[in-house]
């Protein structure tokens, strides 16, 4: 089936290919241009279309810029809000107008972050240092293709299950640009990594992704983690019989974590990613929990922040809703990764505006 697919995708896949190597060209011989920053700029990215950990990377960065004493802003395009422009995220702020992302990091990190949405990211970077000059560094969410923007840094994100240089351009597979690109990143890091991966594994790797990347290209490996569950809705015992929702690109990590920890799902609802609740969704889910009986109700971080849209609070007091954090561990490579990261953030390889 998936030969089939490749096989009948692939004369779009190559128009698109074209597409994207004339228009990566173009930035290269600056026919296009791109804008450089003073400030730091580090950008979060993946060749690949969602599902590779962009949120929880940002996450750890932003953990950790923290650590360091940086002030720190996160810019995202605000996928699915229904604004356009610049905007700041503050308390009034909901999913529809800034966007599911945008709203976690904000709702995470209120008071000690600086978190904007802007489709045009170079208006963006400016606008958000003129209303806040005492910014270090600036992380730009999911901008690996906005090719406006020079950042200092570029982290390229890949999956251990769906390695870029295993994948094939849209619509074949789920490549935004062509694998040759990845040597414009800077960091490499392979996401949902195996806590207990052999070196061997690795090593392999490594030399499979140097094919494309840079030479020298730092390649780091990462795991994922999962937190206690966390009530948000009706007082009431954490229950290992959950009714799943997720609206995110790759349920399955979550999926097998569960089954590990003798989770049984007895439902799972999977929705599509930045999926937009309503009144009628919500009814529906109370309506399934109900029937269901003795369970509660579990769903991702990224869901928690649409669902605990005051508008909803009479179905989240119906029921007990539990959302399980989500965060990333480099393991043995920690020291090394932040070492390379504070590295970066003391100097600017873009030119200064």
């Amino acid at each position: 089936m998936q030969l089939l697919r490749v096989l009948l995708a692939a004369p779009f896949s190559f128009a698109w290919l074209c597409i994207t190597n004339i228009r990566n060209t173009f930035y290269d011989l600056e026919v296009l241009k791109s804008t450089g920053f003073s400030i730091p700029v580090i950008c979060v990215g993946n060749l690949s279309v969602g599902g590779t950990g962009k949120t929880p990377t940002i996450n750890y960065l932003v953990d950790y810029l923290l650590s360091m004493g940086k002030n720190v802003a996160v810019i995202s395009r605000g996928y699915g809000r229904v604004t356009k422009g610049f905007l700041v995220v503050d308390e009034l702020s909901g999913a529809a107008s800034v966007g599911d992302e945008p709203l976690l990091f904000f709702k995470r990190w209120s008071g000690k972050v600086v978190v904007a949405v802007g489709e045009k990211r170079v208006t963006a970077i400016k606008s958000i240092r003129e209303k806040y000059p005492k910014l270090d560094v600036i992380l730009m969410d999911d901008g690996f293709q906005h090719r406006a923007v020079r950042p200092s840094t570029s982290i390229l994100l890949t999956s251990f299950q769906n390695p870029f240089y295993r994948d094939f351009i849209m619509p074949s597979g789920s490549l935004r640009e062509g694998r040759r690109w990845a040597r414009r990143a800077d960091i490499i890091v392979v996401t949902k990594s195996p806590e207990k991966m052999s070196q061997g594994k690795k090593d392999e790797m490594r030399a499979k992704i140097q094919t494309y990347a840079q030479v020298g290209t730092p390649v780091f490996f990462c795991s994922i983690q999962y937190g206690r569950p966390v009530s948000f809705g009706k007082k009431g015992e954490w229950n290992k019989r959950v009714f799943l929702i997720t609206g995110i690109a790759s349920p399955a990590p979550l999926l097998d974590y569960l089954k590990i920890e003798g989770i049984e799902v007895v439902t799972h609802w999977e929705r599509a990613d930045h999926f937009a609740y309503s009144d009628q969704e919500m009814e529906k889910i109370i309506g399934e929990y109900q029937n269901i009986g003795n369970c509660v109700i579990l769903t991702t971080e990224k869901d928690y922040v649409k669902m605990s849209n005051p508008k909803f609070q009479q179905y989240l007091d119906s029921a007990p809703f539990f959302y399980i954090p989500i965060e990333f561990s480099f393991s043995k490579e920690k020291e090394n990764f932040e070492a390379v990261i504070a590295e970066k953030v003391t100097k600017n390889l873009g030119k200064s505006i």
